[in-house]
C-alpha cells in the first residue's frame, strides 16, 4: 500500500515527499479506527487541479462496508463530497455532512484534516450509510400528513381496505368512539396478537392500555407521548383525537417500539458504571503509590529527599483526588469547585503543621469543565497551594488560602490567593522552581491559557485563565 499511496500522490497531487510520508504513516493507523467505528475510512489528498481529491487509502469496517470494491485511486468530485472539499481546502473540521459515495449510496461525512506543520496535505474521512435515516425521514413526512387526512375524512372513508400505514415499523391503530379498533397496520396486528393472542378488529384496545370508561377518559389520563411496558417490550405512544366539526370521533394511536433503545441506555449506564469503578480503582492504586512514597520518605535521613518525596506524593494525591471527581461525577464533565476542594484538602494535609490554623474556602461559580482539563487544573492547584504553605504562610501560626473561581464568556479564571507574608514566591527569579515551572507548563501547554503572579492588597495572587 505503501508503494500504492505514493505512486498516486505522484501522478495526481502536488505533495513533497515529506507530505506523503505522513500520509503514509496514516495509512498503517486507519485499519483500526475502522475496527473500532465499524464505518469506512479514508485518505484523500487534493488533486493538482485544487478542486476535487484523490482516494489514497480505504480501511472498510469488520461486517457491512458501503462499498462492493476498492475505491483506491478513484476522484471524488467536490459536487458530490463538499465536506471533503471544505476540509481539504481550508482546515475546518467538516461534521455530519451529506453526500453521496462514488457508487451512489446517500452517506453522512466527518471529515478531519491532515497537516504537515501548518500545511494541509489530506483529509481522514469517515463514511456513514444514511439510507435508512433518509427513508424514516420520508416516512414520519407521509405520517404526518396522514394524520392531518385522518383529521379530517377518515371516518367517511372505507380504511380499512387502505394499506398506506404498512409502509412504516411503528404500530399504528385507529379507534372509534367507543375504544374499539377500526384498523390496524401490520407492525400494530403483530404488536396485538403477541399481547392478547387474538385479533384485533373489533376489540377494545384500552383494556390493554388500562381501565377506562370511555374514549374521552382514555385521553385526559394518558398524556401523549407516554411509555408503556408490555412483557419484554417497551412501546412510547402518541395519541392524536380524531373529530369531525369539534366531536370526538375516535383517536389515532401510534406505538413506537423502543425496546432496543432502552436495552442499549441500560447497556450504557453499564458501560457508565464500569468507566466508573475503574476510575475508583485508578485512585486506589495513585494512594497506594503515595503510601509506599510515604514509607520512603519516612526512612531517609535526607532533607532534600524528604522534601521531593512530599512534592512527589502530593502531585499524586491531586491526580487521585481527580480521578475521585471522576468516580463520582459525569465522565465528560467535572465540576471545577468540587475538584479544588478535594486537592486543597488533601495539599494542606501534606504541608500543614499541627499547630496551624489555616482558613481554606474555594469560593465563586460552580463552573463544568472537560475531564480531559480536570489532571492538569488538580496538579496547577496542587502546586499553587504547597507553593503558599512552602514560601508563604510558611510556619505561622495562622493563614488564609482562597480559591476564587470565575467565568466569562466560556474562560474559566482561576484566582488563588494567600496570606503569606514572605514573598519568595512574588519573585520572578523563582520562576526557575521546579513548583512555578509545573504551573506555567500546565496553564500554557496543557490548557493553553495564562498564568500570573502578583500582589493585591499585601496578598500574593496567582491567576490561571483558560478556555473551557
Amino acid at each position: 500500500m505503501r508503494n500504492k499511496i505514493m505512486e498516486l500522490c505522484k501522478d495526481y497531487t502536488d505533495l513533497t515527499d515529506e507530505d506523503i510520508q505522513i500520509l503514509i504513516e496514516y495509512d498503517e493507523k486507519i485499519g483500526s479506527i475502522a475496527l473500532l467505528t465499524s464505518n469506512d475510512i479514508f485518505i484523500d489528498a487534493l488533486t493538482s487541479n485544487h478542486k476535487d481529491s484523490v482516494v489514497l487509502a480505504w480501511a472498510k469496517p469488520e461486517k457491512k462496508s458501503l462499498y462492493n470494491k476498492s475505491v483506491v485511486g478513484d476522484l471524488a468530485y467536490s459536487e458530490n463530497e463538499p465536506g471533503v472539499y471544505k476540509t481539504i481546502t481550508t482546515g475546518k473540521v467538516s461534521r455530519a455532512i451529506s453526500g453521496v459515495s462514488q457508487e451512489g449510496v446517500p452517506i453522512a461525512q466527518t471529515v478531519v484534516p491532515i497537516r504537515n506543520r501548518n500545511k494541509i496535505i489530506g483529509v481522514l474521512i469517515m463514511e456513514r450509510d444514511i439510507t435508512r435515516e433518509i427513508e424514516q425521514e420520508q416516512e414520519v413526512n407521509v405520517l404526518k400528513e396522514t394524520v392531518e387526512f385522518l383529521k379530517k375524512s377518515l371516518m367517511e372513508l372505507n380504511i380499512v381496505e387502505s394499506y398506506f400505514a404498512d409502509w412504516f415499523n411503528n404500530g399504528i391503530f385507529v379507534l372509534n368512539s367507543e375504544c374499539r379498533i377500526i384498523y390496524v397496520n401490520k407492525a400494530a396486528h403483530d404488536l396485538y396478537i403477541r399481547e392478547e393472542n387474538k385479533e384485533p378488529m373489533g376489540n377494545d384496545l384500552s383494556k390493554l392500555l388500562g381501565t377506562f370508561r370511555d374514549l374521552n377518559d382514555m385521553l385526559s389520563k394518558i398524556s401523549s407521548p407516554t411509555e408503556i411496558g408490555l412483557r419484554d417490550e417497551v412501546y412510547n405512544l402518541h395519541i392524536h383525537p380524531i373529530g369531525i366539526q369539534d366531536e370526538l370521533e375516535g383517536a389515532v394511536i401510534i406505538a413506537q417500539d423502543m425496546t432496543e433503545l432502552r436495552i442499549k441506555e441500560r447497556e450504557i449506564q453499564g458501560k457508565d458504571m464500569l468507566i466508573r469503578e475503574i476510575h475508583h480503582r485508578v485512585k486506589n492504586n495513585l494512594q497506594n503509590i503515595a503510601a509506599i512514597l510515604q514509607l520512603q520518605m519516612r526512612r531517609t535521613n535526607s532533607e532534600e529527599a524528604r522534601t521531593s518525596f512530599q512534592a512527589s506524593i502530593s502531585r499524586i494525591m491531586s491526580i487521585a483526588a481527580a480521578q475521585n471527581v471522576f468516580s463520582r461525577q459525569n465522565i465528560d464533565t467535572v465540576k471545577l469547585k468540587e475538584l479544588l476542594g478535594y486537592v486543597m484538602n488533601t495539599t494542606l494535609e501534606s504541608y500543614k503543621f499541627e499547630y496551624q490554623n489555616i482558613l481554606a474556602a474555594v469560593e465563586g461559580r460552580n463552573v463544568e469543565i472537560s475531564s480531559s482539563q480536570a489532571i492538569p487544573v488538580a496538579l496547577i492547584a496542587n502546586e499553587v497551594v504547597s507553593n503558599a504553605m512552602k514560601h508563604g504562610i510558611k510556619g505561622d501560626e495562622t493563614g488564609e488560602i482562597r480559591i476564587n473561581i470565575n467565568e466569562n464568556e466560556n474562560m474559566v479564571i482561576m484566582e488563588f490567593y494567600d496570606s503569606g507574608k514572605n514573598d519568595l514566591n512574588y519573585d520572578s527569579r523563582n520562576e526557575n522552581k521546579l513548583g512555578l515551572q509545573i504551573v506555567k507548563a500546565l496553564s500554557t501547554e496543557q490548557l493553553d491559557g495564562t498564568f500570573t503572579l502578583s500582589k493585591v492588597n499585601g496578598e500574593t495572587k496567582a491567576e490561571v485563565i483558560f478556555t473551557k
